[in-house]
């Protein structure tokens, strides 16, 4: 048996589940110019017919558009959220997960489902880091999420992974 480099007790609740939902929309910076482009073109149409067409004017709708549209997502990502917590039918938020990160490989231990997962570095699809938390990406619609205040030695772990996942990593 082969020593473990890392090993992290983890509990995944509901406020890292909505705090990981806003960070994927708002560091989504094709998501963002979408929403500034629709806000613009919503904000020059709507002035188009009037008689004083000012940059002023366009400003101040595409100020007023941008946070419209804004809200809107903030209202759809709620209401994600509110289903996924109301459909938690197997007590995923709350429950532990055991993650040993060896040298090959990554072993989690899931309580809410008795479940064990194994898997070697080169088959995640990549590893996104944020202010807060650690996202394994095991397809591009299946992460992983570790909240850094759960890891001990947070520095060692950065290098183990960029080492690891160094063309798959990325800080947003």
């Amino acid at each position: 048996m082969e020593d473990e480099k890392f090993f992290i007790v983890s509990i995944f609740d509901k406020g890292d589940y909505k705090q990981y939902m806003y960070i994927t929309y708002f560091r989504n910076k094709g998501l963002l110019f979408l929403t500034v482009l629709l806000a613009f073109l919503c904000s020059v149409y709507s002035n188009w017919k009037s008689d004083d067409l000012h940059l002023w004017t366009i400003l101040n709708s595409w100020l007023f558009f941008t946070i419209f549209i804004v809200l809107g997502f903030c209202l759809y990502l709620e209401s994600i959220y509110k289903r996924r917590i109301d459909t938690d039918t197997i007590g995923l938020f709350g429950s532990v997960r055991l993650l040993k990160f060896y040298d090959d490989k990554v072993e989690m231990l899931g309580e809410a489902l008795n479940s064990r997962l194994e898997i070697n570095y080169d088959q995640f699809y990549s590893v996104r880091e944020s202010k807060y938390y650690y996202m394994f990406y095991l397809s591009p619609y299946q992460v992983v999420l570790i909240p850094k205040r759960d890891i001990d030695q947070l520095d060692e772990f950065k290098k183990f992974i960029v080492e690891k996942l160094e063309k798959r990593y990325k800080y947003i």
